[in-house]
């Protein structure tokens, strides 16, 4: 799971949706603005302790927030030649439809965040895939107690852990990170953290999170320890990483060499044949 340190921030943060809360959040955000230290987020245990994708409840400020983040999908082929879907099933076979749709859906998103060659996009997926049991689950089994009064997350409040525990396929963990990447990607997951559990917030997540931390250069050098590192605060399931992303950097390979033999991104490729994002 997120085994993220995130120092100086803001505690005293309430749970309920008042005024105060709101004035907390904020001093929350400005804060970590200020802190120039990395997070790692990722899971700090093996796969077994996840459990399968549920939905958010049906609250009328969940499916808001739900709509909002899922109204206007980024469109495009990252792998011009082949069905990204296809690839991942072929890699994943027992992947969750709604986790594949939301990728399928996001490439656009992927190419904004620079994931747009095959050796990053098998990285890409490489990583996501082993933080979700194979695409299959988007959050963590484990109830999150073990994350309580952990103010290096930003739990500074009873159950925090257990709230903001890890969900999304790249286990998004601690409310430090909530607060960050939902201001980031533009849901409130403060206020509603199931929503991080979400197929198509959950793709959007771990896309900001990778280039945030550069990850793409690590994978224009093949370097799985270093992604993995920075993800996961350690080596955790090193080899089961490495699997997939091989696996995938093959499937991508042979799937995409009828539609082109070079290492051109999507917006080279896009450009090339007038089809927009």
């Amino acid at each position: 799971m997120l085994t993220g340190f995130l120092g100086g921030l803001a505690q005293g943060i309430s749970q309920g949706a008042t005024a105060n809360q709101q004035v907390a959040n904020s001093n929350l955000l400005s804060q970590m603005q200020q802190n120039n230290t990395n997070t790692q987020i990722g899971m700090a245990t093996n796969n077994t302790n996840m459990a399968p994708q549920t939905s958010p409840s049906a609250g009328s400020d969940l499916q808001s927030s739900q709509q909002q983040a899922s109204a206007t999908p980024s469109t495009g082929s990252l792998v011009p030649g082949a069905n990204l879907a296809a690839i991942i099933q072929q890699v994943a076979p027992n992947a969750n439809p709604s986790i594949i749709s939301a990728i399928q859906n996001n490439q656009g998103f992927l190419n904004d965040h620079g994931i747009n060659t095959p050796a990053r996009i098998a990285a890409f997926l490489g990583q996501t895939a082993y933080e979700s049991d194979g695409f299959q689950k988007l959050v963590e089994q484990n109830s999150g107690a073990q994350y309580n009064n952990r103010p290096d997350l930003g739990n500074t409040e009873p159950d925090d852990g257990q709230t903001y525990k890890g969900r999304g396929i790249i286990q998004l963990t601690g409310k430090a990170n909530y607060a960050n990447y939902g201001q980031k990607v533009g849901v409130d997951l403060l206020s509603n953290p199931q929503l991080a559990q979400d197929p198509d917030v959950a793709v959007k997540v771990a896309a900001q999170y990778w280039s945030d931390h550069d990850l793409n250069n690590l994978a224009d050098q093949g370097n799985t320890p270093g992604i993995t590192r920075r993800i996961n605060g350690g080596y955790n399931g090193l080899d089961g990483r490495k699997q997939y992303t091989n696996k995938f950097s093959n499937a991508l390979s042979s799937n995409s060499a009828a539609g082109s033999d070079d290492n051109s991104t999507v917006s080279d490729l896009l450009n090339d044949s007038n089809m927009d994002l």
